[in-house]
């Protein structure tokens, strides 16, 4: 397949640009930091920049897009204007996936389980109220709702905190608890 991977050089982009390369051909997206793309077939862009995206696809044609690049932490998103997380988080997410639908491409949406309400201390599935508590969680929820208004080929997952080692300069707060 074709794999058209956005936030590749992410802490779990860089983690998927291993594995998918193995046998998939991959396009890998970066915007400041190359992590481990620089290895690999890759673009840098601006998630905001709808005509780079679109060239992307017209030249690339991907079978499927793993969307994982966002404003991704909760602390990051409210210290950056609303308005530029809003961009990244919601309207590109739109984009990309009336993108995958003009191209008949599935997308695999990268969101969060802090859209739910947590506060009940119960187990959650996917049928659970959606309470987000921060403007990262809102704007994932959002993004969802995009997607799902721009294509009915898409995958939603929406992943707990991610934990593990980064590669290149990503962390997280896993990596950043053991430092300390």
């Amino acid at each position: 397949m074709k794999i058209f991977i956005t936030g590749g050089s992410g802490l779990l982009g860089q983690y998927l640009n291993i594995v998918l390369s193995e046998k998939h051909d991959i396009l890998t997206h970066y915007n400041k930091n190359r992590g481990n793309c620089c290895e690999y077939n890759s673009v840098q862009l601006q998630l905001e920049d709808y005509n780079k995206l679109k060239e992307v696809f017209e030249n690339f044609k991907p079978d499927v897009v793993v969307h994982t690049a966002a404003v991704s932490n909760s602390a990051k998103a409210d210290s950056l204007p609303r308005s530029y997380v809003y961009e990244i988080n919601v309207n590109a997410a739109g984009k990309i996936a009336a993108l995958c639908e003009l191209y008949n491409s599935k997308i695999i949406y990268l969101s969060t389980d802090l859209v739910y309400a947590g506060y009940r201390g119960s187990y959650l599935d996917e049928n659970a109220k959606l309470i987000p508590a921060s403007l990262y969680a809102e704007t994932k929820l959002m993004g969802e709702q995009k997607i799902k208004e721009a294509t009915e080929n898409y995958v939603i997952l929406r992943e707990a905190l991610l934990y593990g080692f980064g590669l290149n300069h990503s962390t997280n707060f896993f990596q950043e608890t053991l430092k300390k």
